[in-house]
């Protein structure tokens, strides 16, 4: 499957697609999304999977996906066309998991992006990510390592455009709120004012 980038502002049902950014390494989870479209074309469902990146587990990962003619390997791109595709995704999806070795995810910022571009987050319930994500407002929440529910959280928000709808402005008012520059300095301002005891 291509994707033709000039149209990634296209709406979403037009090329339904979820979205990957990051490394190819074991703690993005990206072994756990293959797995978790594997089943959803078991199902029938017609979602595709757009990667985004490169890494070492690049190609263990594409032998994870033959046979899978609705994943695509996107490669690096450029800030703007993922923020085109971010717009145009159902969903961008951060299936984090702790690494064999302990490496685990903070808080990827790949999650603020999407949310600022109006776009759904569906992710793991691992280190940080809860902070950001609101299960139900703002994006969906499931098990790190859990493809099965991977899939019926996706499926989910590809089925169901008014949850969509309701998710992206969300998820943009939330990212306005929460990490905009102006929302953080009103918040220190707040904290400030509090600690002088002037409010």
């Amino acid at each position: 499957m291509e994707i033709d980038t000039s149209r990634a502002t296209t709406d979403a049902e037009d090329e339904p697609y979820i979205l990957f950014v990051g490394r190819f390494v074991e703690k993005k989870g990206a072994a756990h999304l293959i797995e978790a479209m594997r089943l959803l074309a078991a199902r029938g469902c017609g979602a595709r999977l757009v990667l985004v990146g490169d890494g070492p587990s690049a190609e263990t990962l594409r032998t994870q996906a033959r046979g899978l003619d609705r994943v695509t390997f996107a490669g690096w791109l450029p800030n703007a066309e993922v923020r085109q595709l971010m717009r145009g995704a159902v969903a961008v999806c951060v299936p984090s998991v702790t690494a064999q070795d302990g490496d685990a995810e903070g808080l990827p910022t790949v999650i603020f992006e999407a949310m600022a571009e109006s776009t759904p987050v569906v992710a793991t319930r691992h280190a940080g990510i809860p902070e950001a994500v609101q299960h139900g407002r703002t994006g969906l929440l499931v098990p790190p390592g859990d493809a099965p529910a991977l899939a019926d959280a996706l499926e989910r928000l590809w089925a169901n455009p008014g949850l969509r709808a309701e998710f992206s402005a969300s998820a943009r008012r939330f990212a306005d709120e929460r990490f905009s520059a102006i929302g953080q300095s009103h918040r220190l301002e707040a904290a400030l004012l509090r600690a002088a005891g002037m409010v």
